[in-house]
């Protein structure tokens, strides 16, 4: 359950490539990259970009994620040097070598990490279910809360249909009164005396207008008759004649 990463020929000699391995053997993936992110050398950056290869490559293998990753194996070797000259005085010339490395990194899955991250995810499972758990109990509070106002508009916001009214509408026209359903409240005995007067004199407005429209259908029948009448009369004239 390994991977690794190589790089050959870095134009960079190999003491300066090692002081920067050294600080990474043997611990995590992503604890490595957050030091290597903060470090002033050039060589950081070689390393990282080394790391994060060996990472992908053990992802594709056998599917292991970088948390479970460890640095298990680092070393840089010193690859073919460049040799450059620089004039100096009389006529002399000094040498320069300029060094290579081949830089290797292989990373392992770590049994304590993968124990760790199971126990992490077994917290947040538990977590998530007394969450879920804790939910439809308040769900349940606030619905018992809900459903009496919801009964009550619904009783409000019942509406009679259009036949209904019209029949309301034609009683009203001959001065009968409608009779209304109404739902038993509970009243305090103060309340119920101020209603009773008010329902007395309801009732005597209510005896009032069934008298007069009484009446108003009175005289219009004596005025048919009469009419009637007349036109009986003058009908038997014309005969007559």
């Amino acid at each position: 359950m390994e991977a690794k990463a190589k790089q050959k020929n870095i134009r960079m000699p190999a003491r300066k490539v090692r002081r920067v391995i050294n600080t990474i053997r043997g611990k995590s993936v992503q604890d490595a990259s957050n030091m290597l992110k903060f470090m002033p050398y050039f060589a950081a950056r070689v390393v990282e970009k080394n790391l994060k290869c060996a990472a992908a490559n053990a992802s594709e293998k056998f599917g292991a994620l970088a948390e479970e990753l460890i640095v298990s194996e680092v070393f840089a070797d010193e690859g073919p040097t460049y040799k450059r000259a620089r004039p100096r005085a009389q006529g002399r010339v000094y040498r320069i070598h300029k060094g290579t490395t081949h830089l290797t990194i292989t990373v392992k899955v770590s049994e304590e990490l993968k124990e760790k991250l199971k126990e992490k995810k077994q917290k947040l499972k538990k977590s998530k279910a007394k969450k879920q758990t804790t939910k439809p109990a308040a769900e349940t509070t606030e619905a018992k809360a809900k459903a009496p106002k919801k009964a009550e508009q619904e009783v409000v916001q019942e509406t009679k249909p259009s036949e209904v009214l019209e029949e309301a509408k034609s009683e009203l026209d001959q001065g009968i009164t409608p009779e209304i359903e109404t739902q038993p409240e509970i009243e305090s005995p103060v309340e119920n005396e101020a209603e009773g007067a008010e329902t007395g004199k309801n009732i005597k407005v209510e005896k009032e207008q069934r008298e007069s429209h009484t009446e108003s259908a009175k005289k219009e029948e004596t005025k048919k008759e009469s009419e009637e009448a007349q036109e009986g009369s003058e009908k038997s004239e014309e005969e007559n004649k």
